[in-house]
């Protein structure tokens, strides 16, 4: 299947899209590796560890959700605060050609009574 794919170029990137792609990207990372060693933790194997002691069993689980929620906000936020400074400077000299796929438009169900319709046009 091929897509269509648009072409816009940009002078520079909202600091808040920005950050919405560097997070996401970052929370793909970290959190499902924080909750692999979690589960490793949970079966006794020292692989998360605070204030220099091991933690295993449900305590170990636990702390790596918090683990992963925290590295993705400390990565997350030094390599947004990079990018949007690289943007900055680079979309200073020339224009980024940004390529993107569309959302579809599809046609809203027809199966909906008329009043559902007209709150969905409001929205």
């Amino acid at each position: 299947m091929k897509s269509n794919v648009d072409v816009i170029y940009a002078k520079r990137i909202k600091s808040g899209s920005l950050a919405a792609l560097v997070f996401s990207g970052t929370a793909m990372l970290m959190v499902p590796m924080c909750v692999f060693f979690g589960i490793l933790a949970f079966f006794g194997a020292k692989t998360v560890q605070m204030n220099g002691s091991h933690v295993t069993g449900l305590g170990g689980f636990l702390l790596s959700l918090v683990y992963g929620s925290l590295f993705t906000g400390i990565f997350g936020l030094f390599g947004w605060a990079a990018a949007y400074l690289g943007i900055r400077l680079v979309g200073h000299f020339r224009p980024f050609r940004i390529e993107y796929v569309a959302a579809r438009q599809e046609e809203p169900n027809q199966s909906l009574e008329p009043t559902a319709m007209a709150v969905m046009r409001t929205l």
